[in-house]
């Protein structure tokens, strides 16, 4: 159901990008939710981290990111979230 929320969201990689390319750097996700913002970072960034407090999102942002062979992240909870690190 998130996914099908947030999908309907204008493209906010390529707004991000016009601001501040993001290419060959380290870049932290707050609130990365199920990883749709981190995905998209994580194939031209140098490392992603994608922080969000609910552990079943970052499980679902590792999914996603393991499926695209993806191994430049790491996932981290907070607020007493446990979390998946992912080096």
């Amino acid at each position: 159901m998130y996914d099908l929320l947030v999908s309907k969201q204008p493209d906010v990689v390529s707004m991000l990008g016009k601001i501040r390319p993001w290419r060959g750097l380290d870049v932290i996700d707050l609130r990365a939710g199920t990883g749709r913002l981190a995905c998209q970072l994580a194939l031209e960034a140098h490392f992603v981290i994608a922080l969000d407090q609910s552990s079943a999102m970052l499980e679902v942002a590792t999914e996603k990111l393991e499926k695209m062979g993806l191994d430049n992240w790491n996932g981290r909870g907070y607020g007493g979230a446990s979390s998946r690190k992912r080096l």
